[in-house]
């Protein structure tokens, strides 16, 4: 019942792709369903997982170290139930933050597919021309607009002068952010069946994030596109010179074509950097983010699973917001978030480490996800909300996925000639 499970896995996949794209909107955009879909995705990926374990459904790879993850989660959290550190339901919610990227990455690993990647891909190229449409009626709508409303205001708050800072269908700029980073990474790891759709979805994003107002974008696109050519130089040397200067002009132009289309928005984006840079140190904030949980002193069983994040304190956990990931895992988990910001600070490193070293004997799947995800891993956001939950468990099992194939193209290799495999979007 191999394939069975391979296709119920695909489906709940890309259905949870799907709503991590769109939950955002229909919360702000539909009346009454903020609540329903600020838990279903996560739901639905729980009961697909139940629904294979008690099929005949074979795993193709063992989990046992996320499922170790998972149980010791769970009886930390009902450590600080019973001390009175954590209310059940700020307990409950912290859990739930903490498992949601684990559950997504299990069920990529445990169950998916080479055909399970080429979708979940092909989701997330299909929305890059609909962002880049939401996104340039938002630049030019007013902030208190239909289409810039949120989910509790009825306006944007994030406004650079009289410029909103795109969401695209997700309820903050972030969730755009970290939607163009895997967009970026999919269009270019992918060989797509048309090169001018190839070209035209490159174009989609470049122009998206020149009008984001989002600093973190345009970092986190650019650190793909390098990932890209350096698995380029790596595979094909000097000839990387050609797609290097198609890639110069493609952006020219697409930069030229946002400041004639775009010029307030270009300029509000420009104040905005300017203004940040003058107003924080740039080096010492991504050191923090990166090492800040060192310097934190934390009890033994830490202060409270969740009672630290926003949905716990909207629950009444009386704690204050502690914005960076890592320094909110050592406060509220103790030594085991110690344990798990240090682990995922190695991890992030030691995936850097490998693209940088093993380049040519990756695929470009593995390389441009890489580069999406270990900056996140090394001091971003990955369990601050549901939009930073999904895209750490959707990008964390594309990684998967595509290291366990170029193992598999390995074995096979030195056993017989390999067929090649592409993906097509």
């Amino acid at each position: 019942m191999r394939g069975d499970g391979e296709r119920l896995a695909r489906g709940g996949a890309v259905l949870a792709v799907h709503l991590w794209v769109l939950e955002g909107a229909l919360r702000k955009w539909v009346p009454g369903v903020d609540a329903l879909f600020y838990v279903l995705r996560d739901v639905v990926v729980v009961l697909i997982i139940a629904v294979l374990m008690l099929s005949s459904a074979r795993a193709a790879r063992r989990s046992g170290l996320l499922w170790a993850i998972g149980i010791a989660l769970g009886l930390l959290g009902i450590v600080h139930v019973i001390g009175a550190l954590a209310s059940p339901a700020v307990a409950l919610a912290g859990l739930r933050g903490y498992l949601a990227p684990l559950l997504m990455l299990g069920l990529l690993w445990a169950y998916g597919s080479e055909r399970t990647l080429a979708s979940v891909l092909r989701v997330i190229v299909l929305y890059v021309p609909l962002q880049a449409a939401i996104a340039v009626v938002q630049v030019v709508s007013p902030p208190r607009s239909w289409i810039n409303r949120e989910v509790v205001e009825d306006a944007a708050s994030f406004v650079n002068g009289d410029v909103v800072r795109v969401t695209g269908t997700f309820s903050a700029p972030i969730g755009m952010t970290l939607f163009l980073t895997l967009a970026a990474a999919a269009v270019l790891s992918a060989a797509m069946r048309s090169s001018v759709a190839r070209l035209s979805c490159i174009c989609l994003v470049v122009l998206t994030v020149g009008i984001s107002g989002a600093r973190g974008a345009v970092v986190a696109v650019a650190v793909v596109f390098a990932a890209w050519l350096w698995k380029l130089a790596a595979t094909r040397g000097a000839a990387v010179v050609k797609p290097l200067l198609g890639l110069a002009v493609l952006l020219g132009a697409t930069a030229w074509v946002i400041s004639a289309a775009f010029p307030g928005v270009v300029r509000s984006f420009l104040d905005r950097f300017a203004t940040a840079a003058g107003e924080e140190d740039v080096v010492r904030r991504i050191v923090g983010q990166t090492l800040g949980f060192v310097a934190y002193v934390p009890s033994w069983i830490g202060e409270g699973m969740g009672v630290h994040s926003q949905v716990g304190i909207s629950l009444g956990s009386g704690a204050e917001w502690i914005e960076t990931d890592s320094i909110r895992w050592v406060a509220e988990l103790g030594l085991v978030g110690l344990l798990f910001a240090m682990a995922r600070l190695i991890l992030g490193l030691w995936l850097v480490g490998v693209v940088a070293v093993r380049a040519r004997h990756v695929s470009m799947t593995f390389v441009t996800f890489v580069a999406a995800l270990a900056p996140v891993l090394l001091s971003g956001p990955v369990t601050q909300s549901p939009t930073t939950q999904g895209f750490a468990g959707i990008c964390a099992g594309v990684v998967a996925l595509a290291s366990a194939s170029a193992r598999r193209d390995s074995s096979v290799s030195a056993t017989g000639p390999a067929r090649r495999r592409t993906v097509d979007v």
